[in-house]
């Protein structure tokens, strides 16, 4: 035995022809476990992608069939059975009965059996080119019901078109995104008529609290957009202070703390919070609009377009303004980066402008509560620039690090992550302003006519 181990050891013996051989075999026996286990992952991935796409394909055969007994029964012109007071139309009472009939057999609430009468209308009347993409898998029920409920109040001359551009988006976006990118659609359709409707829903504000189990619950507000954003933002830097100076607590925890706290006692009252820490908020306003020369938006990052109303009082009031010249024609910021490691201030508000939320698929958590990640690390070689940097949230900042997901971009920005299963997910950047009308292309007739002529341009005066 002793003998045996010391030739083993020693390292001018060669391995018998016996002991390489079985050596690789054992080494082949690993390798082939390994290849089959990825190879079944793979399968099972893929049969979850397919039962989703199944599951499309029945919510759209749903829908047509709730349509149809909303379309039959109405036309039985059904009659208010009761003997006496005002008498319901027969279109109520069909209502009620499959509102009730689909809550009693779908086990459901009456609301939800409502929402699926309203939007099972809507994609057989109003979107059949959803209903369409629906029924070939395309999208999720979720994504169809999205445009569905953003865009029903549009009118038919722009329904169609609206349709189309949701389509696209819907095809390779989460349905968070599809809700931001639908609602900012609408809104940029009918441009004139948004400041109406922030008035109006701002007098619906409201406040609910919702008892849970373990003796918590939840407290919400309904209130502007821009207020929302500034509470969440001041709550976030006071406990991303705290966190950094050294608070045990999670960075969630902390947010919660600050905002009751703020909320009870008016001023941080916790051990280390630092005063005089007010609340911001980030506003891209667009100059041709603002000088009233375009229709053009103004955007809160971190939410999307805003009524022309709030976003000149807020200009109006702004402490500082920063200048960011963008593509007139694709509406992205020109390029330009750092040599060092840490990004300068001025880098890190333009990366955080460009990408309003984490690059990782799906995720839509804001930029900035993100980390600001080198795409090809530092260590490897990569620069402190533009097209190198993105921001991802600390979750997503790991598995970028920790596992099997790659994550590339290009030139122009663009972020192509692949899975572990072999998955491409492509995620783009925001405009950081919408492109410019027409009259302002660079292939435009307004271009064309004045092409001989010499522009002496005064700068912005910011």
């Amino acid at each position: 035995m002793t003998e045996n181990t010391s030739s083993h050891l020693n390292p001018d013996e060669e391995p018998s022809e016996p002991e390489i051989f079985e050596h690789s075999e054992m080494a082949g026996e690993v390798c082939k476990h390994t290849a089959d286990q990825h190879t079944a992952y793979q399968r099972a991935v893929e049969s979850i992608f397919a039962d989703h796409k199944a599951e499309a394909r029945l919510s759209a055969q749903k829908a047509i069939h709730i349509h149809a007994a909303r379309v039959a029964h109405a036309e039985e012109y059904p009659e208010d059975r009761s003997s006496g007071g005002p008498k319901w139309t027969s279109e109520v009472i069909a209502q009620r009965e499959l509102v009730t009939e689909l809550s009693a057999g779908l086990r459901i609430s009456e609301n939800t059996a409502r929402n699926l009468i309203f939007v099972s209308k809507g994609l057989v009347e109003e979107f059949p080119t959803t209903l369409a993409a629906l029924g070939t898998a395309s999208i999720s029920y979720r994504h169809a019901v999205t445009i569905v409920e953003q865009g029903s109040c549009l009118p038919d001359a722009t329904r169609a078109a609206f349709e189309a551009d949701m389509l696209a988006i819907a095809e390779t976006s989460t349905v968070a995104k599809l809700t931001k990118k639908a609602r900012t659609a609408v809104d940029t359709a009918e441009p004139e008529k948004m400041s109406e409707r922030h008035l109006h829903a701002a007098l619906m504000r409201s406040v609910y609290v919702e008892a849970t189990a373990d003796g918590m619950a939840y407290l919400g507000l309904h209130i502007p957009a821009v207020e929302a954003l500034a509470i969440d933002g001041r709550a976030t830097a006071i406990a991303a202070a705290l966190k950094n100076a050294g608070d045990p607590r999670t960075l969630a925890q902390l947010r919660v703390d600050v905002m009751c706290d703020l909320l009870i006692n008016g001023e941080p009252s916790i051990p280390g919070a630092p005063r005089g820490i007010l609340a911001h908020i980030s506003l891209t306003v667009p100059v041709l609009g603002l000088l009233g020369v375009t229709d053009e938006l103004t955007d809160l990052v971190g939410f999307g377009p805003i009524d022309p109303l709030t976003a000149a009082r807020i200009t109006a009031r702004a402490p500082s303004l920063s200048r960011v010249l963008t593509d007139p024609i694709t509406g992205h910021a020109l390029t330009y980066g750092r040599t060092r490691y840490k990004p300068g201030k001025d880098l890190h508000d333009l990366v955080e402008l460009i990408w309003s939320e984490c690059n990782f698929p799906g995720c839509s958590t804001v930029s900035t509560s993100c980390d600001l990640d080198h795409t090809i690390a530092w260590c490897d070689g990569g620069e402190t620039s533009l097209d190198n940097l993105g921001p991802a949230c600390p979750k997503h900042h790991k598995v970028k690090h920790r596992t099997d997901w790659l994550l590339e971009r290009d030139a122009n920005l663009v972020a192509t992550w692949t899975s572990p299963a072999g998955h491409e997910y492509i995620i783009e950047p925001e405009p950081i302003a919408r492109p410019a009308p027409p009259r302002f292309g660079v292939e435009s007739e307004w271009r064309q006519t004045h092409a001989q002529t010499e522009w002496a341009l005064e700068p912005p005066p910011f």
